[in-house]
């Protein structure tokens, strides 16, 4: 028994709706943001949210381009927060077409001298906020026979990274829970994918590397992820349900 081949969908299956509703987390800045802003260019309407107040400047300027902007704060690692949030995305545009799961934290240190709490602070945002997330969303993409969900992992999630195994431990994770969503949830119509970007030009990637180490020819700006996620959630580019895909700026060039 081929278990991959059951996670494939027909082709009529794979067309995006028009105007489709589309959650990002983590939307406030960086590869977030771009990604909704990409969305919104393609009329998308938008439900994004954040752990802080700057979502709502992000909100003010996707308004502009944008069908429709819903902005909450939610943290992500809360599940009661998740599960206000899509109730209200659910509430307010009444479908959900695709989550992109985007909202995550880096710590820097050796196993042996990571704080405990830090390492579960961690887990609870970057693994246990994006199961929140396709937890809740779940229901109402099933209901549709449609949805298509993108987890936002790393080049980090396929290998050690010394000083950084915390972070590289979260995004080897979510890989496995892309391809858990489509072994699960194909045949009932959803499609997932784990996007999986190389060094990219954002607040998080100076956490690891100082200003003045940073190459920009080796360096992906955040819309060239934001590109590559378009192109997965509108079929443009064709992946196995539940397979992954490096952006790597030596694969742009």
């Amino acid at each position: 028994m081929d278990l991959f081949k059951d996670w494939e969908l027909p082709e009529e299956r794979l067309q995006m709706p028009p105007n489709p509703v589309v959650i990002v987390t983590g939307a406030s800045r960086g590869i977030g943001r771009a990604i909704a802003e990409a969305f919104a260019e393609k009329g998308a309407r938008l439900a994004i949210c954040s752990k802080t107040d700057r979502i709502f400047q992000a909100a003010e300027h996707l308004e502009k381009i944008a069908n429709r902007v819903m902005a909450r704060i939610c943290d992500v690692s809360d599940y009661y927060q998740v599960k206000e949030f899509v109730e209200e995305v659910v509430e307010e545009y009444g479908e959900i077409h695709v989550l992109v799961n985007n909202a995550s934290i880096l710590i820097k240190g050796k196993l042996g001298e990571t704080d405990p709490e830090e390492f579960q602070e961690i887990m609870r945002v970057n693994v246990n906020g994006y199961f929140f997330m396709i937890r809740e969303v779940l229901p109402q993409m099933i209901k549709q026979r449609f949805g298509v969900i993108i987890n936002i992992s790393s080049g980090a999630g396929h290998g050690v990274i010394p000083s950084l195994v915390p972070y590289c431990i979260t995004k080897s994770a979510e890989i496995f829970l892309t391809e858990g969503i489509a072994a699960e949830y194909g045949y009932k119509g959803i499609r997932a994918y784990a996007v999986c970007p190389g060094e990219t030009n954002t607040d998080m990637l100076r956490q690891v590397i100082p200003e003045e180490e940073i190459r920009e020819d080796f360096v992906l700006d955040p819309r060239d992820v934001a590109e590559k996620v378009l192109d997965i959630a509108y079929g443009h580019e064709r992946l196995p349900n539940g397979g992954y895909v490096d952006v790597t700026k030596l694969k742009l060039v």
